[in-house]
């Protein structure tokens, strides 16, 4: 339902409007609103009308399309609204109050009180009580808000938590208000060229309703030693909106802190110069990331500019415990699995700007663009018969993983760049045949709703879909009832089996078969062997020696040519001891093109150090060869080896470790883990 209709709910039950204006405020056609609110137009010349006045009961089942006695919350759920309740300081909230807003017993709302209590406690905040009052909280205002808002981030995921908020609003404030914060934000954004991750719109809009008393009424202290924010454009667009919407004088830390939440929630491009300072932490992820990977982005420029307009964000939340929320964690972990790992290891930069650790939602995104990059590098160019648009609410970049699986699924489809619904509306509709989009739109062409993170089962189970739809030649695999008629003739049934139940076992087999992760890359024990490994008691090996010895396995299976033992050397006299992955540990390595001609690992442990480029910084006893044929074949055994290699206890087994058979024990067991 249209939001804007708020506009006329609140402003036109007393006195009626015309439908030319009506037209004006919500954008809608004058026939559409006619029949949107018929059930509340209580007075209509056909010119104008006037509504009656309605209840927030009413107002809410209109636009969120629940009943108020119907929603029922989880124990989680009832806290996090309890708080918020508090929070917003809107009326005396006692526990008859919880009780009625949440439907629930005296006994469970105390219950959910005592929870919320210890919860805030652990973070110096407390839900206070006083007669006079009512419940309120207490404690330092920058974590009051910070806890508030990634509450209203994790609520909003969920339609009932949405509905009750969207109600407590209304039951507060004027029906236009949300309406009032949602159009001013949007303006004032637009106005200095921002632009907010839409499904993240709605958090920030109900988050600064329910802040709205506390705004320049609390004592909030925010620095931030990195950034003038003053020198940033969210905070001009902060200043701008909040002195729109409270209409008096706003205090610089309230100014600060809103254009944190700005900044948190933005995409696409950033140009102010006080950011500057994350460019050579973004250099230094990527690096990180190729190093560990033994890889090299060919579209480094284009994948610097992402993790930039990600990082940005990304490092006021980390650095500020703002939660980010709708991110396909276990999917992407699943999925992704030795991008996400490597990932994970590549983003120390960060973790050191910040002194955060970062949270695995976090580690997901930019899981994303690297995945993204790798798969858009190997991908192949369409054919251009059919064109798509693909449309994520997350944002660009986590649509990225998206649209490049989504384009070597169907390399005959031309994908254009991945938008949103808004975006979409400015594209003409014979631009265009088909539309991805992880939720639903409104549109006349073909819409495949698809989740960002598909797993093997979906993605065989689209290609069908699509197939079926758009005769694609060669894109369609076979299904249960098809092999079943194919092999019947050719078979006979033993006693007790008939058609009906070799179709059964069949299409749970291939269910079985589909929902396992196909993945056909080696893993880290089919490339270190027992031919692989050597244990060397040395003395006056050289570091050039050890790589070159190191990779000697290789060389015999015809892996690579002698030549590429020349470039790892080169390599590291060229560019330093990178290849120094560890403690104790090197991984040389050098491009494809150097002389490999298949995929390859090789381990040699040796009984003393040898000093990469003679530097006593960089003693190693490990060395582990690796001959990559492109940025993806090599990937899963190497994220097995990162894994092994991130435990201390594990990384001081290997390099103690004096046999291959005892090498090879502790390889398999991190393939097995």
């Amino acid at each position: 339902m249209n939001y804007k209709y708020n506009y006329l709910l609140a402003n036109y039950t007393r006195e009626p409007v015309t439908y030319t204006q009506a037209a004006k405020i919500t954008g809608a056609d004058p026939q559409v609103i006619q029949r949107d609110l018929a059930a509340w137009i209580t007075e209509d010349s056909g010119l104008s009308f006037k509504l009656k006045s309605v209840t927030t009961v009413e107002w809410l089942s209109f636009f969120d399309n629940v009943e108020l006695n119907e929603l029922v919350f989880n124990e989680e759920e009832r806290v996090k609204l309890i708080y918020l309740f508090a929070y917003s300081n809107f009326t005396h909230l006692s526990v008859f109050y919880f009780q009625q807003l949440l439907n629930v017993s005296k006994g469970t709302v105390l219950h959910d009180i005592k929870v919320l209590r210890q919860s805030l406690a652990d973070q110096g905040i407390e839900l206070a009580y006083d007669r006079k009052e009512g419940f309120y909280i207490r404690g330092v205002e920058l974590t009051i808000r910070l806890i508030a808002w990634n509450y209203v981030s994790a609520l909003l995921t969920q339609k009932n938590c949405h509905a009750l908020l969207h109600y407590w609003l209304g039951e507060n404030y004027p029906f236009d208000f949300v309406a009032r914060i949602k159009d001013t934000l949007a303006q004032k954004m637009a106005e200095d060229g921002l632009k907010l991750v839409p499904s993240r719109e709605a958090g920030m809009v109900i988050a600064t309703a329910l802040t709205w008393k506390r705004f320049n009424h609390s004592e909030l202290e925010y620095h931030d030693e990195a950034v003038d924010l003053q020198k940033v454009t969210a905070y001009q667009t902060s200043q701008a909106t909040l002195t729109a919407l409270l209409g008096s004088k706003i205090k610089f830390n309230e100014i600060s802190l809103f254009a944190i939440y700005l900044i948190t929630i933005s995409e696409g491009k950033i140009q102010d110069e006080e950011f500057n300072f994350l460019l050579q932490c973004v250099v230094n992820i990527i690096n990180d990331f190729e190093s560990r990977a033994a890889i090299k982005f060919t579209n480094y420029r284009e994948l610097m500019f992402n993790i930039f307009s990600h990082l940005v964000p990304a490092y006021f939340r980390i650095k500020h415990g703002i939660q980010v929320d709708n991110v396909a964690v276990a999917s992407i972990k699943h999925e992704y699995a030795a991008i996400y790992r490597l990932t994970d290891k590549s983003l120390g930069p960060l973790r050191h700007l910040t002194g955060k650790e970062i949270p695995e939602a976090e580690v997901s995104l930019f899981t994303i663009l690297f995945g993204g990059a790798l798969m858009s590098a190997s991908a192949n160019a369409p054919r251009a018969d059919l064109t798509a648009y693909v449309i994520c609410p997350n944002g660009v970049s986590s649509s990225l993983i998206l649209q490049t699986e989504l384009a070597r699924l169907f390399p005959t489809i031309n994908f254009k760049k991945a938008t949103t619904v808004a975006d979409l509306e400015t594209v003409a509709p014979d631009d265009y045949d088909i539309l991805f989009s992880t939720i639903k739109v409104e549109t006349t062409k073909k819409l495949y709703v698809v989740r960002p993170i598909m797993s093997q089962l979906e993605k065989n189970e689209l290609l069908n879909r699509v197939q079926k739809d758009w005769f694609i030649p060669g894109m369609s695999l076979p299904n249960v009832a098809e092999i079943v008629r194919a092999l019947e003739p050719y078979i006979e049934f033993k006693p007790g089996v008939n058609k009906e139940k070799l179709y059964k076992v069949l299409n749970k087999r291939m269910t079985q078969w589909l929902r396992r992760e196909e993945d056909t890359r080696p893993m880290l024990a089919e490339l270190l062997t027992a031919d692989t490994i050597q244990v060397v008691d040395n003395h006056d090996l050289s570091w050039e020696d050890a790589i070159a010895l190191s990779a000697q396995p290789l060389l015999k299976q015809g892996k690579i040519e002698a030549r590429y033992i020349d470039s790892m050397i080169d390599k590291v006299k060229n560019f330093g001891p990178f290849i120094n992955i560890g403690d104790h540990v090197a991984m040389p390595h050098a491009r494809p093109e150097d002389g490999v001609n298949e995929v390859g690992m090789a381990l040699l442990k040796l009984t003393n150090d040898v000093n990469l480029l003679d530097d006593e910084k960089h003693p190693v006893n490990l060395f582990i060869c690796l001959a990559a044929v492109d940025n993806d074949a090599h990937l899963r055994a190497l994220a097995s080896l990162t894994k092994l290699l991130s435990q201390k206890d594990v990384l001081q087994r290997l390099t103690s470790a004096q046999s291959v058979d005892e090498l090879l024990a502790i390889i398999n067991e991190g393939d097995e883990a």
